[in-house]
């Protein structure tokens, strides 16, 4: 899990070369990624729900695959190791007449120390895109992984004698795959129109000696953007987000004890302005508006939970930030250019699926957050180093807790 500035681990958006990738609520577990096939990792933060919505809370990370670029070149690596350890990878990428192409496919085995800790990770990248004129650009991705892993349970030093032996029975089960198509067109010299389209799912399964259990999430997002440039200083970002995700679970079931799918939509619009009223000075100010509705939930089992009807909340999340460079690098001396920055936005997580289910809350919010910071950059030695001290604040608000 990461946890950026304070927040919990599921108040970051993740995403996959711009593919969503958090499960219903905001979940992500990074420990099947391979680096194989990752470019960068690119990190912001504090909250960004003024432009990607729920679930960035504290901050966004977006994994970048490799682009295809430059003459056809592949890359291919074999290790070993003990334990049966044996770890390949392929990759390549080119531009070839207005194609670039870029893949990764890599698999990691291992047989484990003890009985029943087998390991196996595959994954997998793809990056399509092509552009004869630089009015128009199509983008296709792909990523996918699939991993295996028993739980053999605690072995090793036991001088209590509380274990009595080897779990050989539980292991867990991952299939996660993304998809996402990109179109823009440069319609002027000053407009720009961009469509994306991605699908993201995540399927987990569990075999217990206590029985069987499975999640499967489901996420697509269709996002429309127009890209104005105002004038030389001021350039102006608006557009339109449909999320649709939905989740089911052996543990979100009805009275019968039987699993149903839960849904939620959510409707956005948002605007940012990027001003450039001189050389100093650097001014973004944005704001999003999301409409999230949820279907109603049927009473459960346990007779806990009554019949919760559907909902809709509707939340307005702004984000300003400034910079001013106070000092211009030059090209000889230690001392490179000094840069001030601050930064004012919110942040919103919708509930998640087992905070749904197990409630009887019928009034439950998404946890909010108000955040800002400020700091100073100072560059040295013509950028070969940075020093950058930030100071930042949270008030996280409605959070959810479980009682029992």
């Amino acid at each position: 899990g990461v946890f950026l500035r304070g927040g919990n681990s599921n108040y970051n958006l993740v995403m996959i070369d711009g593919i969503e990738v958090n499960q219903f609520g905001g979940d992500f577990d990074f420990a099947s990624l391979p680096a194989d096939g990752v470019d960068r990792v690119e990190v912001l933060r504090g909250p960004q729900s003024a432009l990607y919505g729920s679930n960035a809370v504290t901050g966004a990370i977006n994994i970048v695959s490799r682009r295809g670029q430059g003459p056809p070149h592949f890359t291919a690596l074999a290790e070993g190791g003990s334990f049966t350890t044996r770890r390949f990878a392929v990759g390549g990428a080119g531009l070839t007449r207005g194609l670039g192409w870029a893949f990764d496919l890599s698999r990691l085995d291992s047989g484990g120390v003890v009985a029943n800790d087998q390991y196996r990770n595959q994954s997998a990248f793809l990056s399509l895109g092509y552009s004869r004129s630089p009015r128009r650009q199509v983008n296709f991705h792909f990523f996918g992984n699939a991993n295996d892993a028993g739980a053999p349970g605690p072995y090793g030093s036991d001088p209590l004698g509380f274990f009595t032996g080897l779990d050989l029975i539980s292991r867990n089960k991952q299939n996660m795959f993304g998809y996402q198509a990109n179109y823009a067109e440069q319609i002027s010299s000053r407009f720009r129109q961009v469509v994306n389209a991605s699908l993201a799912t995540n399927d987990y399964y569990f075999r217990s000696p206590f029985g069987d259990s499975y999640s499967n999430n489901f996420r697509g997002v269709v996002n429309t953007r127009s890209e104005i440039t105002v004038s030389n200083s001021d350039f102006l970002v608006a557009g339109f987000e449909y999320n649709r995700e939905r989740v089911k679970n052996t543990f979100i079931a009805d009275a019968n004890g039987t699993p149903f799918l839960l849904p939620r939509a959510s409707y956005a619009y948002f605007v940012e302005n990027r001003w450039n009223p001189s050389r100093r000075w650097v001014v973004i100010a944005g704001v999003r508006v999301d409409d999230i509705r949820t279907r109603e939930l049927p009473p459960d089992s346990f007779g806990l939970r009554p019949l919760l009807p559907a909902s809709s909340v509707t939340q307005a999340n702004p984000r300003i930030a400034v910079t001013f460079l106070a000092r211009e690098g030059g090209a000889a001396g230690g001392i490179g250019a000094t840069r001030v920055h601050g930064t004012f936005g919110t942040g919103i997580r919708a509930p998640g699926g087992f905070e749904l289910a197990f409630t009887n809350n019928p009034r439950l919010k998404p946890e909010k957050s108000l955040s800002f910071d400020s700091g100073i950059e100072q560059r040295f030695f013509n950028d070969r180093m940075v020093f950058d001290a930030t100071y930042f604040f949270n008030r996280f608000k409605d959070q959810i807790v479980v009682l029992g």
